[in-house]
């Protein structure tokens, strides 16, 4: 192709009239051999239009970063399965161009398309470095020993992509950028030192960028052997001296909000990043790890303090109100804060301890003029501020309340100046109003730590009665939403008066109700919450007005949409579920009326796009939980299933994937005790969501109790169209045939193929070969998750189970996929595994499996199965161990709260599991039914046993207690012993007397069951 014609190309892809022409046209040629080297070429092109350049470096950035790697047979597969096409890679013919050309495209152009550019070569640099890409460091280097600056910068950038590649790495894979960076850093610090006395805006660029490499090269790990602690020490010397650079009298002249975004406000935050990062993960020797002691020790020596000077150098120019960057401003105040945790650093700061409370922190944590103008011009946007994550990692107030709170913490003798510091600004004087703020604000964070200290504890809830409380009345709406807010920082006081307690709950109650003032309202709300949450004496108080509460806290998170109003809805919902039950119907409108106000929003502005998500997503879970408290009550219940499958409804119109989690707890909460006929709806709803072909699958796992809901709540209903049997066959197929559901969500699909087998028994014979032959087809290939292949071998032994002649017949006449008999393979495979089934539901179904093999009939008994039968006893008995603690621990405690005494060696020892399982011969059965009786470090306590929380949800006729293993087993012996002695001394061959008497004991054990029953239920009979 021309480059010409590529360059008008790129030009029509920034008219809108022709952009999508163009963009399909270079979709079309992307897979040309010379594609990339020509738009790389049109973009580094001095003499093209820069707007058409920038387009070529956006679409080259693009090409590269999604088409550099290999295509490999997963890439080719995963095509497949969506229908896409062939998966493309640039032709490595392409590459080496590219790799070759992309570092000059970088140097040369300008910034915009720099940019661009840069980032391209970083994926390079990930898929490629060293091994492709061999000479880009000797290139750098070469660049940076010339004289021309102008090459510097864009050097600079490549060597900083190259870091950047490398960040979040192992050590191991570091090691080619280590080399890297030690044959490169003298010659950087040189450059750095060379251009500290030009303050120009390009020279402090260049410094800056040498600051961000280093800053991203020791962010995560701190190589010794590149920079070791004189090469350590000449680089934090000479980044203090950029620090220490005054910044040019023009700056002082702009606007504030102007002046943080100069080169030279940015450079100083990135040497005070370097600072605070080196200090907190690598410099104080009590807080890093071992291998960092020695240098710990010397930047505490050397470094640290020369630093901290400098900072309160910094901080004294605040004081003295001259301008000092927000970001510097908490960076310093984070170095300070590293420095409280090192005795010689605290000898200076101790001094200015009084001047940096008073006359730094406490300032920043008073109210300022912008925020009462974005409270009184956009109260929404103020309340969404204040629990902005990454806005107050940057806040200097979120900096200084930090710094209070290690102040408190680790140099309590302090405490006691600060609270007179605090009661002299408690000021009823209003023109101090500001100071009042600051007072309570300091009293809240302080508060943390007074809590856990017996000589101010108790002093706590009077200074609430006195200062705290009162003010939820003051005129000041910002003193009474910090009033609120120191009510809830306290929500774990002991109240020693009750009366204190109901007082300030009273108060937040007012303001919730009657406010004017909507950032007042929201904190009463979360208040509320909070205390409700942590004291036991507010539920009573708090159930008059729980309705109410829920309406206004409703009305609330529809204005604001604020994510944590709804857990305000949800502990409601849980704590006082009578009450709520009895406007279960209201509120479930009102939650529909807020989801779909959510949505529109939605759709209005993608700005707060996360943040609808994220109320969104609690609005629903609100919505589960208020049904969840009507499941015992089906008339009411009744009435708030249309209103449900309403918002169901809006999620599937609208392909609101990020709600689909939600949308499938819903389904399982209205089907968790009866399936309506218009339920049944909600079944196909799963299916479809699961045949999506780009991430239907990644569901599976949500849906899966919703789909053994409708499995076993409604039988008849299931069974009464075929197609729904069909459509759970499938699906449970569709997820174990496909390796991107990973093998959680197949221990599911084979879960809940046991279910059926085990719930309709005798009524889906036509179904259950296909299930094995499915079943089958997974277990032999590569299955590495222990806890699958157990589950997979449990839906051969539920068929087993359900019907043991045709499976058996099954078994004994197909092949497995080597070759070989299935049923030997297969009994193996299930003996190997008896260790790894944990709790009551796997053991008792392995139990009752080989049962069944030992009470075979003669004309059964094929040859492998005989051969197979001296390990069926052993096996059984190990079972029965497990078996016995576990009724044991249940009739000894709570089904809640017993665990076994010997659970967690199950943990040390995992790393043996396998090499145990393989070392299962002839014998090893045996010996572990013996290594039982002493060691039970194979049982899993937790859950009864499963290692998915979901599957001990999804119970079986099976689990049912009236089917008595131990008394099956004991019938088994009996009628083995008595009517085919043969087959006894196969199953007891070589017995041990260990294991003879483990076989007593299971049999005394199944008489004592048996004898408790019968004192327990009278009617039961002899089996």
């Amino acid at each position: 192709m021309e480059p010409a014609s590529l360059a008008a190309l790129f030009s029509a892809t920034l008219d809108p009239n022709h952009r999508e022409a163009a963009e399909k046209k270079l979709n079309s040629l992307r897979k040309i051999i010379n594609f990339g080297p020509l738009v790389l070429q049109h973009a580094s092109n001095p003499q093209a239009d820069q707007a058409s350049r920038t387009a070529a470096a956006i679409f080259l950035k693009n090409y590269i970063v999604h088409q550099w790697d290999d295509v490999t047979e997963h890439d080719i597969k995963k095509a497949q399965e969506k229908g896409e096409g062939m998966p493309f890679a640039i032709h490595e013919q392409d590459k080496a161009v590219l790799r070759e050309q992309l570092l000059e495209a970088v140097i040369d152009s300008p910034e915009v398309v720099r940019a661009q550019l840069a980032v391209a070569l970083e994926s390079v640099l990930k898929a490629d470095f060293p091994e492709k890409y061999t000479n880009i460091v000797q290139r750098v280097r070469f660049c940076l020993e010339s004289q021309q600056h102008q090459t510097w910068y864009g050097a600079l950038m490549a060597l900083y992509r190259l870091v950047h590649a490398f960040e979040y790495r192992p050590a191991d894979d570091r090691i080619p950028l280590d080399e890297a960076v030690k044959f490169l850093q003298p010659l950087l610090l040189q450059r750095m030192q060379e251009l500290l006395p030009d303050t120009s805006e390009a020279s402090v660029s260049l410094i800056k960028i040498c600051l961000k490499i280093f800053f991203c090269y020791v962010q995560y790990d701190f190589p010794l052997k590149v920079f070791d602690f004189k090469t350590t020490e000449g680089w934090m010397l000479t980044i203090l001296k950029v620090f220490e650079s005054p910044v040019p009298a023009e700056v002082d002249k702009m606007e504030q909000d102007e002046r943080q975004e100069t080169i030279w406000w940015k450079t100083k935050k990135w040497c005070l990043h370097i600072f605070a990062k080196v200090f907190d993960r690598y410099g104080n020797p009590k807080d890093t790890k071992k291998e960092y002691h020695a240098f710990a020790n010397f930047f505490v020596g050397n470094l640290a303090k020369q630093i901290l000077l400098s900072v309160f150098t910094l901080l004294s120019s605040f004081i003295h109100g001259k301008y000092v960057s927000p970001r510097c401003l908490q960076q310093s105040l984070t170095y300070v804060r590293q420095a409280l945790k090192v005795p010689s650093c605290w000898k200076l700061i101790k001094p200015h301890a009084t001047d940096l409370l008073a006359r730094v922190i406490f300032p920043l944590m008073c109210y300022k003029e912008e925020d009462i103008e974005l409270w009184q011009e956009d109260p929404i946007e103020w309340i969404l501020c204040r629990t902005d994550v990454h806005a107050e990692y940057l806040s200097p107030e979120a900096a200084a309340q930090y710094l209070l709170h290690t102040l408190c913490k680790k140099h309590p003798k302090l405490i006691p100046d600060i609270l007179t510091f605090i009661m002299a600004n408690l000021t009823d004087d209003p023109a101090r109003i500001r100071d009042k703020d600051g007072a309570l604000h300091f009293l809240g964070i302080a508060g943390r730590t007074l809590m856990r200290r017996k000589p101010y504890k108790e002093g706590i809830e009077s200074i609430l009665v006195k200062h705290g409380f009162p003010e939820m009345s003051n005129p000041h709406p910002f003193i009474r939403y910090r009033a609120v807010w120191l009510f809830r920082q306290f929500a774990y006081l002991e109240y020693k008066n009750k009366d204190n307690l109901h007082m300030g709950l009273e108060s937040a109650r007012r303001l919730l109700m009657d406010d004017t003032q909507l950032p007042v309202r929201v904190e009463s709300a979360l208040a509320l919450n909070e205390i409700l949450d942590n004291q036991k004496a507010a539920e009573d108080f708090l159930r008059p007005h729980a309705i109410n509460i829920l309406r206004v806290t409703l009305d609330l998170v529809r204005l604001t949409n604020y994510e944590e109003l709804s857990e305000v809805l949800q502990t409601f919902v849980v704590e006082f579920p009578d009450e709520v039950s009895t406007c279960a119907t209201d509120l479930a409108g009102h939650l529909l009326q807020t989801f779909q106000n959510i949505v529109q929003k939605s759709k209005d502005s993608q700005d707060d796009e996360r943040s609808n998500s994220l109320t969104g997503m609690s609005v629903l879970q609100t919505l589960e939980l208020l049904n969840d408290c009507t499941t015992e009550k089906p008339q009411l219940n009744a009435q708030l299933a249309p209103i449900i499958i309403q918002v169901i409804q809006i999620i599937l119109q609208h392909d609101l994937a990020e709600f689909y989690e939600e949308m499938f707890g819903l389904l399982t909460s209205l089907t968790s005790k009866r399936i309506t006929p218009s339920l049944w709806e909600g079944f196909n709803i799963c299916g479809q969501i699961l045949a999506k072909p780009d991430c239907g699958i990644d569901y599976f796992s949500d849906m899966v109790v919703c789909l053994y809901n409708y499995a076993t709540r409604d039988r008849e209903g299931f069974l009464s169209d075929p197609a729904r049997l069909e459509k759970m066959c499938t699906m449970c197929e569709h997820v174990l045939g496909n390796d991107e559901a990973g093998e959680e969500a197949q221990c599911h699909a084979a879960k809940l193929l046991e279910v059926l087998v085990l719930t309709y028994k005798g009524l889906i014979n036509q179904y259950v070969p296909a299930i094995m032959q499915v079943v089958f087809s997974k277990l032999f290939s590569n299955v590495v998750l222990s806890e699958l292949k157990t589950q997979l071998i449990l839906v051969i032994v539920a068929a087993l189970y359900y019907d043991p002649t045709s499976t058996l017949a099954v078994l004994q006449t197909a092949k497995a996929p080597d070759g070989g008999d299935l049923i030997e393979k297969f009994v193996k495979m299930w003996l190997d595994e008896v260790d790894c089934m944990f709790g009551l539901h796997d053991k008792k179904l392995a139990v009752l499996g080989l049962t069944i093999f030992m009470q075979l009939p003669p004309a059964l008994r094929s040859p492998v199965v005989q051969a197979l039968g001296p390990k069926l006893l052993p096996a059984a008995l190990l079972l029965f161990q497990g078996l016995k603690r576990i009724y044991t621990h249940r009739d000894d405690e709570s089904e809640e709260e017993w665990t076994d005494d010997e659970g967690d060696e199950e943990v040390v020892n995992t790393d043996d599991e396998d090499s145990h399982k393989k070392e299962m011969d002839d014998g090893a059965l045996e010996g572990a039914a013996e290594e039982e009786e002493e060691d039970a470090d194979d049982e899993d306590w937790g859950s009864d046993g499963y290692q998915s929380e979901t599957l001990k949800h999804l119970t079986t006729p099976v689990d049912d207690e009236i089917i008595d293993e131990f008394a099956i087993f004991k019938q088994t012996i009996m009628n083995v012993q008595q009517h085919d002695l043969e087959w006894w001394n196969v199953l007891a061959h070589d017995m041990s007397e260990t294991n003879k008497n483990l076989l007593g004991e299971m049999i005394k054990f199944a008489d004592e069951r048996h004898l408790n029953k019968a004192i327990d239920q009278p009617h039961v009979k002899q089996q």
